[in-house]
């Protein structure tokens, strides 16, 4: 088996599904991406057939080898060319660095917030142990130069368990051998032998932490009007050679000629991209050597297949053509660093932030004893209020969910219109007589904007697609366009013994799509139109207590929060399954005088009180809470959002 043919045609599959939009040399030789990528797919079938008939085998090996890189290295150029498949928003890289008044208050920050929770359900060691397990995961990232280490877990009985030097695979459990005495899942760490009540307690967590601080840290702002231009900031110099609908690309040098790779590593460059709208968007592809290589590389493979098929080159030939091409390729790219980034989302602007470390950066080495919030052992959520353990403070650690920190709380119908995106795909046919029967759906995607009220209602759900009214397709003079297997359905007459699930028809309506097929309408459609119904929480509100006035049932005492439902009667709760009684019945939040702060963990008992009594969910915060807050998403509705899109074209269509 070709296994990189079979690698090949899923990354294809994947590009032809986002729609791909034209690349730089696309645009250069006059061929889009979809053209590119059946070329090099055929290209790359030529090529192993002339290989693997070369007498020479070694050699063909070898070519195959090197032919089966480019071809996987090319078709990661396609994905980071194949334009906006989704919108997908994130917080700035040194979102929680900003909360701070400098690197030295964050770096405590971040170790106060390493607190182990140990508690009775975890799921993933059910394999290891009777669900006995903990977490233990830093309230944020650290965002400089780092190393952290855990080393050992203090019992209350002085014992101690060593932690893993390497995180575990599933397939590990049977050897308890090899496992130790806890286990690192990558989410949580299991205990190996089963524990109980009676078991001693987990008190301390031993570790040692190492961090970096840098001297500088310089920030440069980039758009489309700056391809071509050198920006100079502190004598570090970008290069904007790109800058694209959802990517830019650039080159990073220094003034005095100093090479950047001695300077910075990979994560000491922060590139990030803005929306026209302030929005952060989260990056889907990265490349660190310029694009135009592969086709360079392309080219030489070209010119030695040909010789190898000629029988006028052998190995050690090709070997010295491509150590002298790669020489070169290396010597072209010195003294700077290429980096390009693609972006889930419309870039209005790049931003570009330099960590720079030196002889005067600061080197933190500390010794950790990490404390331990061990939840009472309880298989049948059941708890005395006053077994709910306490905590010391840490210092605060703000929420960073993307609906808590947005500006908006909620659209109304114009802001829906200007600020929601929609994107069309294009189905793909194939000139290749094998593939003509495959057929590719053209895809209607769409993409709310980022508000509060997606603390409620989940992306899924935001367009109810299938209660859509008065949708149509329409062709080129604008005429309504059916679905053929409709039609036959309704010739048929037979609609009731229809095994509806056999057919195939035209559209689908998908959780964030429609899918449709051009070929099985009655003509090609050119246009759709339709009012999609937008789910909206207009009425949501925010209750708000003083941690000294706080509404019965509640009590709020240092970093934990107590709600006794019981006594606490909430306007509304969350509607759930019976099998999600562990879920949280409100979306409460607590802040102090700086904002919203991050949850360490939660707990719900729901038989504090009884089988069938009302429960009791505990919370504990980063910080000292000053505010308790509910929020209610009060009623919700739709409302419709008329959309006339051509499908002709590919790519954003409203993007605003």
């Amino acid at each position: 088996m070709n296994i990189y043919k079979v690698l090949g045609v899923a990354v294809v599959s994947a590009m032809l599904s986002a729609g791909c939009a034209e690349s730089k040399e696309a645009k250069q030789e006059g061929r889009t991406v979809y053209e590119q990528i059946q070329q090099r797919d055929e290209l790359h079938d030529a090529r192993f057939e002339i290989l693997k008939g070369l007498e020479d085998e070694e050699l063909g090996r070898a070519l195959y080898g090197q032919e089966m890189s480019n071809f996987q290295w090319m078709m990661d150029v396609f994905v980071f060319y194949a334009g906006i498949e989704k919108v997908e928003y994130a917080q700035p890289e040194l979102f929680h660095f900003n909360q701070y008044s400098d690197s030295n208050s964050m770096t405590e920050a971040y170790l106060q917030s390493l607190v182990a929770v140990n508690s009775w359900k975890h799921l993933s060691c059910m394999q290891y142990s009777n669900e006995q397990g903990f977490t233990l995961k830093p309230g944020f990232e650290f965002p400089f130069r780092y190393g952290l280490t855990y080393t050992k877990l203090v019992l209350d009985n002085g014992d101690t368990l060593d932690f893993p030097e390497y995180a575990s695979f599933p397939d590990m459990a049977n050897n308890r051998q090899a496992l130790g005495d806890i286990v690192d899942t990558r989410e949580e760490f299991c205990f190996t032998d089963a524990r109980d009540e009676k078991s001693p307690r987990p008190v301390a967590v031993k570790g040692e932490f190492y961090a970096e601080l840098p001297e500088q840290m310089i920030t440069f702002e980039l758009d489309a009007e700056d391809v071509g231009e050198t920006l100079e900031r502190d004598g570090f110099l970008i290069n904007v050679l790109e800058f694209g609908e959802d990517y830019y690309v650039v080159e990073i040098s220094t003034e005095d000629g100093t090479d950047p790779s001695k300077l910075f590593g990979n994560e000491d460059v922060l590139a990030e991209a803005v929306t026209a709208n302030g929005d952060y968007l989260a990056w889907r592809s990265t490349r660190r050597r310029p694009m135009s290589e592969v086709y360079q590389e392309n080219d030489l493979l070209e010119e030695v297949i040909a010789k190898a098929k000629q029988g006028n080159i052998d190995l050690e030939a090709v070997k010295k053509d491509f150590e002298a091409w790669q020489k070169d390729s290396k010597e072209a790219r010195a003294g700077k660093i290429y980096l390009g980034r693609a972006f889930n989302g419309q870039v209005d602007k790049g931003l570009l932030t330099l960590l720079v470390y030196g002889e005067e950066s600061k080197k933190l080495e500390r010794e950790l004893d990490l404390p331990v919030l061990d939840m009472p052992y309880s298989r049948t959520y059941e708890i005395s209020l006053g077994d709910i353990p306490e905590i010391e403070l840490t210092a605060p650690v703000y929420n960073d969910r993307l609906p808590v920190t947005a500006s908006r709380t909620e659209l109304n119908a114009q802001e829906i219109s200007d600020l929601m995106t929609l994107l069309h795909f294009r189905g793909y046919e194939f000139d290749d007589p094998k593939r003509q029967d495959v057929e590719t759906p053209g895809v209607i995607r769409w993409f709310y904007p980022n508000v509060q009220s997606d603390v409620f209602i989940e992306s899924g759900y935001r367009v109810a697609a299938s209660a859509m009214a008065g949708h149509k397709f329409f062709d080129e003079n604008n005429e309504p366009v059916q679905d053929a297997a409709e039609v036959e359905l309704k010739k048929s007459g037979n609609l009731e013994n229809t095994d509806l699930e056999s057919i195939e028809f035209a559209y689908d309506f998908k959780a964030h799509s429609i899918d449709y097929y051009p070929k099985r309408f009655t003509t090609k459609p050119a246009r759709f139109k339709a009012a999609l119904p937008v789910l909206i929480a207009p009425n949501l509100t925010k209750e708000s207590y003083a941690k000294d006035e706080l509404p019965p049932g509640v009590s709020l005492k240092g970093n934990r929060l107590i709600i006794d439902y019981a006594e606490f009667e909430p306007r509304e709760t969350i509607k759930r399954k019976a099998y999600e009684q562990e879920r949280r019945r409100n979306e409460v939040f607590v802040k102090d005088s700086r904002g919203y702060l991050k949850e360490i963990t939660r707990q719900s008992f729901v038989y504090a009180h009884g089988r069938n009594k009302p429960p009791v969910d505990v919370y504990y915060f980063y910080g000292e809470p000053e505010t308790f807050e509910v929020w209610y998403m009060g009623e919700a509705k739709f409302i419709d959002y008329d959309v006339d899109i051509d499908l002709n074209s590919t790519g954003t269509q409203n993007a605003k």
